[in-house]
């Protein structure tokens, strides 16, 4: 196994518990409810990988957990609660965590905010590569 390719793998056993099959060549996931693609298969990729990303960048905008089960419906789920404000610019501030007191800068909310949106879209073939995501995320 290449160097890059081995620290790489070291790098997702860190995040999420995997558990590597090689009769079937692929990784099945054992991570964390709600960092996961939602009718996803079991299988790590580097789009399921995005998505978790995305879904720790709403954590980190919002101040919410993934998956918090002391709230009702689709706001148990950041992904789904975010979701609602991602086609509407002027609800973005709607999403930022409250304990930020606004100390944060507004220009970049619509970028950050743009990010996660696409990095937790259904589709995963609309999903961004990591190449996008750092030439876009450039504040």
């Amino acid at each position: 196994m290449r160097e890059s390719r081995k620290q790489g793998v070291e790098l997702i056993t860190s995040s999420f518990q995997i558990l590597h099959r090689p009769q079937y060549n692929h990784l099945h996931s054992l991570g964390s409810y709600g960092y996961c693609d939602h009718g996803e298969t079991g299988t790590v990729s580097f789009e399921s990988d995005i998505y978790s990303f995305g879904v720790v960048l709403l954590e980190l905008i919002s101040g919410r957990r993934a998956i918090d089960d002391t709230r009702l419906g689709d706001d148990q789920n950041v992904v789904f609660w975010a979701s609602s404000v991602f086609k509407d610019m002027n609800k973005f501030k709607d999403i930022v965590d409250p304990l930020l007191e606004g100390k944060y800068h507004e220009g970049d909310l619509p970028k950050v905010v743009g990010i996660a949106a696409r990095c937790v879209q259904k589709k995963v073939h609309r999903r961004p590569n990591i190449s996008q995501i750092r030439s876009s995320s450039t504040l």
